[in-house]
């Protein structure tokens, strides 16, 4: 994921002055103009507040309201339960500045289970139930059923973490052996209660409670409605099927592993693929935490992991690294919403198993890196490239010393967006360093990367983009003979059409009207800012005009990671900033967010060089195979500025195996994938493969996964891109992958049935 400039250090100030006018009897966007002032400027890649509606689970509404924002401050409290400060609650629950709104602060204090230290000024959660072991929890049961009242599971496990697991067990030794009573559960308790009950009887009344409970509670919680806890197998099944609309899986067999790790110190990393909080299917075990980035013993710098055993029996001598962009955006993004082995989509209630999960191919680490990244610990020292790769390094040599069975794999490096930066120089560190770590690095993987600079990359292409997009972004006619003038003054028009030729003519020479000193964000002229323009008229029109796909329209989805898109959103608590969820995978207790808010490079500032004019000739001839993909409808960066510094050499150059660039156009082949069709462009020369899915955002793994998938195997060697022959037995469907028919093949399908 790339994230706005000012995380780059390339703070740009910039504003537009709109004026709206009436063309053919439509709404149309004249071109906005640089404002003189700065005191109105903004952010361009962050648009300002406004009030806008989700449909996400609960909580409907745009973030700003006071009852909004104090349910999220409650739920986050529920959550750490404390005491807390004000401040830290306001920043874990995504409320900035809590402790200096007067509404929230007397509403806060005033909440009947909210207890406030008024000399320290902290906040406790105060539960519904005293309950900390299965004894207690047994004895409120009892409580309440001899008054007659129901129990609710949801007042429960917020009470106490381990209510959920305490019920279970108590239903497994008293509840064994009665049948569900099929009578609707309006009876006298107290008549089924009373001194001498058993065990058994008080477990069956518990069970029948707690289904009144899921009832009553369902529509409250957007997670416990679709995850049926207690009560008879064939009630619980019912509640779930209720909200479900696709069709059930059949029951899985649980699942092996096809590695283990006889390192003692491998134990207290491990993961309980059948306890990750809300993933209602056993999802195998895993091992994640933190691992230090040196073997000194004061080291307090140390990334977060999450590796994933592959499935397949077949091939475990592989294993795959990913990272998300940024800089300092989190991996575990990748993991849960586009390659993992589960996966939570926006606008879902519930995670479901990915089809398309890399490991399905490969073992697979997930590494939130550099310092200062999602749990990642320590304060971040790095300016460039080169000193990240070395961190890396030393993070997968100490890595290697507990999972020690990985040693010796054959290792391939992947990510997206600003990964273009991270990937290429940590492959090209490995090639140097051969010593380093043990693993046999065999070939790189990016996609919709960051290889240029800014101006290749964003604005030259951008004018071009806007053109042909022109009906999807609602531009007008007479916006688009603007920008087109813009792109004449600034040498931006025909770009590719004179200098991106097959083979190259030489040099490719940067408009230079277009910039001032740097060729990056914040050296391009206002006047030239052809992507910010085309930005703020493409939001105008639609304030959800999302840079990561521009197809996105209104509603704006709920994300369970509270990252939609590319608009301002403020949504409810975030899946790893939840206690259970970071007790499930060995994480630290802090307030976790998808990009970070610290710089990840020193005071914001990336020396390097970029990749494609640096190292990435040396690892394209060092790699077995490399592979480079893009997305057509991602404006984050611009497919055509990958294209043209593939071809680019400026000062320095992109030549590898004795030749600049590609010799041939990428226009003769296409991207195909038996039973989804034509998916896009490809293009192989000299050990680099090129590949663009046309309807793709910036995301592949998210928004083409059977692309990212295939592409993938590419890189491990198991097929030819254009070898067909095994596409339909390459891509099971999860049952099928893990069930008894794991060896059928599926028939093809058209990609519109996915």
């Amino acid at each position: 994921m790339w994230i706005d400039n000012v995380s780059l250090g390339r703070t740009r100030v910039f504003a537009f002055a709109f004026t709206l006018h009436e063309q053919n009897s439509q709404q149309g966007i004249s071109l906005p103009t640089a404002a003189a002032s700065a005191s109105n400027s903004k952010d361009p890649k962050k648009r300002a507040k406004a009030v806008e509606v989700f449909s996400q689970p609960k909580d409907t509404g745009s973030g700003f309201q006071k009852g909004t924002q104090l349910s999220y401050l409650i739920s986050a409290l529920k959550e750490r339960k404390g005491p807390i400060r004000l401040e830290d609650l306001g920043a874990y629950a995504n409320v900035p500045n809590v402790e200096n709104d007067p509404v929230l602060v007397k509403a806060l204090n005033e909440h009947e289970r909210v207890t406030v230290d008024p000399k320290l000024k902290l906040y406790t959660w105060r539960p519904d139930f005293q309950v900390k072991d299965k004894q207690s929890v047994l004895a409120e049961i009892t409580r309440h059923a001899r008054g007659g009242a129901g129990v609710s599971m949801k007042s429960l496990k917020e009470s106490w973490a381990g209510a959920l697991q305490a019920v279970e067990e108590l239903e497994k030794e008293g509840g064994k052996g009665w049948e569900e009573d099929k009578t609707t559960p309006s009876f006298n308790l107290t008549s089924l209660v009373g001194p001498s009950s058993s065990l058994s009887s008080m477990v069956r009344l518990l069970s029948l409670l707690l289904c009144v409970g899921a009832v009553s509670a369902r529509l409250r919680n957007p997670h416990d409605r679709h995850r049926p806890r207690a009560g008879p197998p064939s009630i619980a099944r019912s509640l779930a099927d209720e909200h479900t609309h696709a069709p059930r899986a059949p029951e899985l067999p649980k699942r092996a592993t096809t590695i283990s790790f006889a390192n003692p110190k491998a134990a207290q990393y491990l993961v309980d693929g059948t306890k990750i909080p809300e993933v209602d299917f056993d999802v195998g075990p895993s091992w994640s935490g933190l691992m230090p980035i040196s073997g000194n013993a004061n080291e307090t710098r140390k990334l977060f992991f999450w590796f994933w055993p592959t499935t397949n029996e077949k091939h475990t001598d592989d294993l795959v690294f990913w990272t998300n962009g940024g800089p300092g955006c989190s991996s575990l993004e990748g993991l849960i919403q586009e390659n993992g082995p589960f996966t939570w989509p926006t606008g879902t209630a519930k995670p479901i198993r990915n089809q398309w999960a890399w490991t399905n191919l490969s073992h697979v680490l997930w590494v939130e890196q550099p310092v200062g990244t999602g749990f990642s610990q320590g304060v971040p020292n790095i300016t460039n490239e080169d000193q990240l790769a070395e961190q890396f390094a030393g993070f997968l040599a100490q890595f290697l010393e507990v999972f020690s069975e990985l040693k010796g794999k054959n290792f391939y490096a992947t990510g997206e967006s600003y990964a273009g930066f991270y990937v290429p120089y940590i492959a090209n560190y490995l090639y140097e360093h051969p010593k380093a770590v043990d693993l046999k690095l065999k070939g790189i993987w990016i996609t919709d990367p960051s290889v240029s600079y800014d101006l290749v990359t964003e604005f030259i292409p951008a004018v071009n983009f806007a053109i042909k997009w022109k009906d999807v972004l609602s531009l007008n006619s007479s916006f688009i003979s603007q920008i087109q003038q813009v792109g004449d003054k600034c040498g931006f028009t025909d770009y590719s059409k004179k200098y991106v030729t097959y083979p190259p003519a030489g040099p490719l020479p940067l408009p230079s009207q277009s910039y001032v000193g740097s060729p990056d964000w914040a050296g391009i002229k206002d006047e030239c800012a052809t992507w910010i323009m085309i930005y703020e008229a493409a939001s105008m029109v639609n304030p959800n005009f999302n840079v990561y796909r521009i197809f996105d329209v209104w509603p704006v989805l709920w994300d369970v990671l509270g990252f939609p898109g590319s608009f301002d959103s403020q949504q409810g608590p975030i899946y790893f900033n939840r206690t259970d969820v970071q007790d499930a995978i060995h994480a630290p207790h802090i307030n976790w967010s998808e990009c970070s808010s610290i710089n990840v490079f020193v005071n914001g500032t990336d020396t390097s060089i970029p990749s494609m004019l640096s190292v990435m000739p040396n690892v394209i001839e060092k790699s077995e195979r490399t592979v480079v993909m893009h997305g057509g409808i991602d404006y984050v960066l611009i497919a055509e500025g990958t294209r043209i510094a593939i071809q680019s050499r400026h000062s320095r150059n992109m030549t590898w195996h004795g030749q600049q660039g590609f010799q041939r156009p990428i226009a003769n082949e296409s991207f195909i994938i038996e039973g989804f069709g034509i998916l896009g462009a490809m293009h192989q020369e000299r050990n680099l493969t090129y590949v663009e899915v046309d309807l793709s955002g910036h995301m592949m793994p998210l928004y083409a996964p059977w692309a990212a998938y295939k592409t993938l195997s590419y890189l491990l060697g198991r097929e030819e891109l254009t070898d067909h022959t095994n596409d339909a037995a390459l891509y099971p469907s999860a049952y099928e992958l893990y069930g008894s028919a794991s060896s059928k093949k599926v028939v093809n399908r058209h990609r519109t049935e996915l």
